[in-house]
């Protein structure tokens, strides 16, 4: 961020000139660097003459911006693995549900055919396929389909990333939880499966609050290295506040 090497010097009016001063003084803004001073570089990115506290505000300044950047994140990253345990909660909770009542991980999904007459050549289009019994009146005879779902769906569980709802076993793949296909037609095999469901999705909940416990330690650390930041900023400011009131109060 500094460079200590030489600059050449610039001439500017003296700045804090005193009322009456008829014609105020020059002062050098530049001095090269083995007289004392650094070089460092301003917002615009040119050079900019600075002392060694001026200097120390600034790192510490940019230190505290970047630290504020590492909250953030993990702030970010807390809040989501948070959600996600929320779900695995619910997750379990519909398991247990869907062990009790005997339910599937799946929703089950099957056509139901049927018959229907119409006068209207339209409608009967829409059907999987119709035949033109008459023609005057038109009459047609369509062979209707009806996509039916059982009552599983209500087991199905928010995605925390997405809000899309989801079934168990997809909600299973998407967060690593080890998964076993509870749909046989045997009811013990089904229970079974939902037991080892379940202690899957309270292992990896475990896994999840540990981790969560360790992002909030590290958070912790984070906030104590900004504050200190900040703090040392302030006392760099005050001193240099300090200096100049003295420096004022000697004119």
């Amino acid at each position: 961020m500094s460079t200590i090497n030489s600059l050449s010097s610039t001439e500017l009016p003296r700045s804090g000139a005193m009322p009456g001063d008829s014609s105020p003084e020059p002062q050098k803004r530049f001095i090269d660097a083995k007289d004392g001073s650094f070089i460092i570089y301003g917002p615009d990115g040119k050079p900019v003459q600075a002392d060694l506290g001026t200097i120390m505000m600034m790192v510490n300044m940019k230190r505290t911006e970047n630290l504020d950047k590492q909250v953030a994140l993990q702030l970010d990253d807390i809040q989501k693995r948070n959600a996600v345990i929320s779900a695995m909660t619910e997750a379990m909770a519909k398991a247990r549900q869907a062990m009790q009542e005997g339910g599937r991980d799946l929703v089950k999904v099957w056509k139901e055919y049927g018959l229907e007459i119409t006068m209207d050549r339209n409608e009967a289009k829409k059907g999987v396929g119709y035949l033109n019994l008459w023609n005057d009146p038109a009459v047609y005879l369509v062979l209707t389909c009806e996509t039916l779902h059982d009552d599983q769906g209500k087991y199905y569980i928010k995605d925390p990333m997405t809000g899309k709802e989801i079934s168990l076993r997809e909600f299973a793949k998407n967060y690593d939880v080890a998964w076993t296909d509870a749909d046989s037609d045997d009811d013990k095999t089904r229970k079974s499966a939902w037991e080892s469901n379940i202690a899957n999705l309270k292992s990896r909940t475990d896994v999840l609050n540990n981790d969560s416990q360790m992002d909030n330690i590290k958070l912790q650390n984070v906030l104590e290295k900004r504050n200190n930041s900040f703090e040392m900023c302030t006392k760099v400011m005050q001193t240099n506040n300090s200096s100049v009131q003295s420096v004022l109060r000697n004119l």
